[in-house]
């Protein structure tokens, strides 16, 4: 995001801290802070868990067990869908995220939705065949 937008490195985590420390953590975007970060890496990877499980329920409807072509449709899919969700929607509440809106924060989001489809698509693989070893009576 740096190398791409000019924007300084500890811009984006105070961003997203800001989400439950308010607005004082927009303060002084060039300063590091141990707390600002650690705030970030909880609401991004907790909104991360929370949105790979919304992505597991649409997957069981889609079957993405069954196509790999498939999983990366509906995870990209997913991916813009959240995408204009946090940065068009959100920032009704969180306004400073609307100045992040570019291409980059698309394309992440896009690459996490296929990222996470594709894990389900694999892991549901590995658990039927699991399951099916178990009921053969087989190992």
């Amino acid at each position: 995001m740096t190398l791409v937008t000019g924007q300084s490195l500890t811009e984006p985590p105070r961003m997203i801290a800001a989400i439950i420390l308010g607005r004082g953590a927009l303060r002084s975007p060039h300063a590091f802070s141990v707390g600002i970060v650690l705030a970030a890496f909880i609401v991004h990877f907790a909104l991360a868990i929370v949105l790979a499980l919304i992505l597991s329920l649409i997957a069981v409807s889609f079957s993405l067990d069954s196509s790999v072509g498939m999983a990366t449709l509906v995870g990209a899919v997913f991916g813009v869908i959240v995408y204009i969700i946090n940065f068009y929607g959100m920032t009704q509440f969180f306004p400073w995220f609307a100045e992040a809106r570019n291409w980059v924060n698309a394309l992440v989001h896009i690459v996490f939705g296929i990222v996470a489809a594709d894990m389900y698509m694999k892991l549901d693989r590995r658990a039927s065949n699991v399951a099916k070893v178990d009921s053969d009576g087989s190992s």
